[in-house]
């Protein structure tokens, strides 16, 4: 359970100094996400993607602290997915939008927030498989 909070307190830290750093270093460069086409209602209402990422945070830690997840290594994983995605909902409801500021030209622009949802969501399904 300490691992769940761990890594979720760390992903959410990186990403937002990150984020910060990103916005004073590359100013109007940054590339703003805004959410999908298909998410047009939801993003009149921000407030609706922090919802759906605390139900989302609430169920995985019921899964942690039922034994589901009894691998530090998962709970790890756990963490990380739970701390992209809450990072990622602050940003949509404080901002309306999403920073995204790692372009390595071969790839959509992203950020760690991303990176940590790809990897610890990686290492979920390897784990549970």
């Amino acid at each position: 359970m300490l691992e769940i909070l761990l890594a979720f307190c760390v992903v959410i830290a990186l990403d937002h100094a990150t984020k910060a750093l990103a916005a004073r270093t590359q100013g109007n460069k940054l590339r703003l996400v805004r959410p999908l086409p298909a998410l047009r209602v939801a993003s009149s209402l921000p407030m609706l993607f922090l919802l759906w990422a605390v139900i989302a945070s609430l169920v995985s830690l019921l899964l942690a602290v039922t034994g589901a997840l009894a691998s530090p290594v998962l709970c790890a994983a756990l963490g990380t997915v739970l701390g992209g995605s809450l990072s990622n909902a602050l940003d949509q409801a404080a901002r309306g939008t999403v920073i995204d500021f790692i372009d390595l030209r071969i790839w959509p622009v992203f950020n760690l927030a991303d990176v940590a949802i790809v990897v610890g969501t990686s290492v979920l399904v390897w784990g549970v498989a």
